[in-house]
């Protein structure tokens, strides 16, 4: 699909479920869009390259199970265990940032 321009990471709060952090993700998303259109329009948009094979999903993969993995993995602790972890974690996974505008 071409280079990556940014990355985003939404807010994560105790009590999360997959539409809260959809939700947040997709109003992060639309907000580094708009960053990044300024940025492109200044000539100064990063551009990394994707590497490795990457993981694709498919529609007949959104199963009713696996939905149910999903809300088990949510009421088992996923979030609470995250949060707890999260520096380490995200220091793990550099993301493609904007430049300041």
């Amino acid at each position: 699909t071409g280079p990556i321009v940014a990355h985003v990471r939404p807010e994560m709060r105790l009590g999360d479920l997959g539409h809260d952090l959809g939700n947040r993700t997709i109003i992060a998303a639309t907000h580094a869009l708009a960053r990044a259109a300024a940025v492109h329009a200044a000539g100064r948009l990063p551009r990394v390259a994707q590497e490795g094979a990457g993981r694709v999903y498919y529609r007949k993969d959104f199963t009713a199970d696996a939905v149910r993995r999903a809300q088990e993995n949510f009421r088992t602790g996923m979030i609470e265990e995250y949060l707890a972890d999260r520096a380490r974690r995200d220091a793990a996974l550099s993301l493609v940032a904007l430049p300041a505008e």
